[in-house]
């Protein structure tokens, strides 16, 4: 079966502005993010370790 190379009608590329606006999302999100999920793991383990501290 042959196969003929075609062209995507309707296909933009993303411009320069977008393509900088979704990487400085990507770059807030993680920046907020990363120490959020860190701060609530810890929160969480320290709940934990206070509480089996608080019955024994």
């Amino acid at each position: 079966m042959h196969q003929n190379k075609t062209e995507m009608s309707g296909f933009h590329p993303g411009s320069p502005f977008l393509d900088r606006l979704r990487d400085a999302a990507m770059l807030l999100t993680l920046a907020v993010g990363i120490p959020l999920t860190l701060a609530w793991v810890g929160l969480v383990g320290w709940s934990v370790v206070w509480l089996i501290c608080w019955v024994l």
